[in-house]
């Protein structure tokens, strides 16, 4: 949680329409998922509806027992598929939203060959059939999906299509089909461009939001979370381990004499100190730990699920790397510095500001106890 900087880049979209960071493609595409599950809970079923409707023109324009009892299967097979997926999806409660594509893709194969099998079971096909093509691939192209799979289910759908079946379109000559074709590739190749523009600015608007998401939790200096954002983590964290009666410890830990180095090395070197002290930080907890800076010099460490015995001895790994590491703060001048910790775990009616009141005064403690010490109190689930 507390590797939050972005890389700028990775941010370049492809010209297949993909993030070229392929975890950020997997991210995109969880969200644009989960985004628009709904919206396709919704959209399945009334394809699978319109689908199934269409059964009344068969029924007049199919005089053939055997050619309408297929037809029905099929039509009513799509819309038996159409629930069975619109009721996974609205039920899903996975965290990985990434399936639905796949899952989604699926379906419109299903879709299109099921319309390409009840074409073949008429003698020729009206100018409605070749209107149903058109909806067909107009259905894929609103349906959220990848755009490379979209882009292929169509263009396979067109050729299969006008390969197989352009013999039964109704009075149609050599000009006719050749129109047909025409219009039907100015579709198929608009609809593209449209998709890819689309998908583009889609990508771009989610990378824009992305960044202001993370520049309003980040600390400009650091890079880590900001106070409010390490607030916000840790409203959810105490809630949890109150719910769970999991562990829960909070260090605070400022820089000892920082003033000093500001008064005698300037503001800037002041800076290159704190941002050193800030890596060896992070290389002291894990992924799942919150790291935030919380004023000034001060810094503020969440570790979830660890107990008061194991926080202490990361809050004395922190102190001691901390005072171990050299600092260039002039040509060929080294100094070291050193951090005072407060540190706390959670108890049964502790809060957001009771715990850091806690250990803010712990920290208090550090600082007229000598300085570069870690100051805490045993909780009464630590005694127990």
């Amino acid at each position: 949680m507390h590797k939050n900087v972005m890389d700028h880049n990775k941010l370049e979209i492809t010209i297949l329409g993909r993030f070229k960071d392929k975890e950020l493609e997997k991210a995109f595409l969880n969200d644009e998922m989960k985004r628009n599950a709904k919206t396709l809970v919704f959209m399945i079923l009334i394809i699978g509806a319109i689908f199934m409707l269409f059964l009344i023109a068969d029924l007049i324009d199919i005089h053939n027992t055997r050619s309408l009892s297929i037809i029905t299967f099929v039509r009513a097979f799509v819309l038996f598929i159409s629930i069975c997926i619109a009721v996974w999806i609205a039920r899903y409660k996975g965290e990985s939203f990434r399936c639905i594509a796949t899952l989604i893709t699926i379906y419109e194969i299903i879709s299109m060959v099921a319309f390409l099998v009840i074409i073949r079971e008429y003698d020729s096909i009206s100018p409605l059939g070749l209107l149903s093509v058109l909806v067909i691939i107009v259905a894929v192209y609103l349906i959220p999906n990848k755009l490379a799979n979209v882009q292929i289910l169509t263009v396979v759908f067109l050729l299969v299509f006008f390969l197989s079946y352009s013999k039964k379109i109704e009075g149609l000559d050599i000009h006719d089909y050749q129109g047909i074709a025409l219009y039907g590739i100015i579709i198929m190749l608009f609809g593209n461009f449209n998709a890819y523009i689309t998908n583009y600015f889609i990508r771009k608007q989610y990378v824009y939001n992305k960044e202001l998401l993370r520049v309003s939790a980040t600390d400009s200096l650091t890079g880590i979370y900001n106070r409010g954002k390490f607030i916000k983590e840790m409203a959810g964290w105490v809630k949890k381990s109150h719910m769970e009666k999991s562990d829960l410890s909070v260090i605070l830990c400022d820089v000892d004499d920082f003033k000093k180095v500001n008064d005698t090395y300037g503001h800037f070197v002041g800076d290159q100190v704190l941002q050193n002290i800030v890596s060896v930080i992070k290389d002291c907890i894990s992924n799942d730990d919150v790291f935030a800076r919380w004023g000034g010099e001060e810094f503020a460490v969440l570790l979830p699920n660890t107990n008061l015995k194991k926080a202490i001895e990361i809050a004395q790994l922190m102190r001691a790397k901390i005072e171990l590491y050299h600092h260039c703060i002039a040509e060929n001048e080294t100094h070291n510095f050193s951090c005072s910790f407060g540190l706390v775990s959670i108890e049964e009616n502790d809060n957001i500001e009771s715990m850091m009141h806690k250990a803010d005064l712990l920290l208090y403690k550090a600082k007229n106890a000598g300085k570069n010490v870690v100051i805490y109190n045993k909780t009464k689930r630590q005694e127990n």
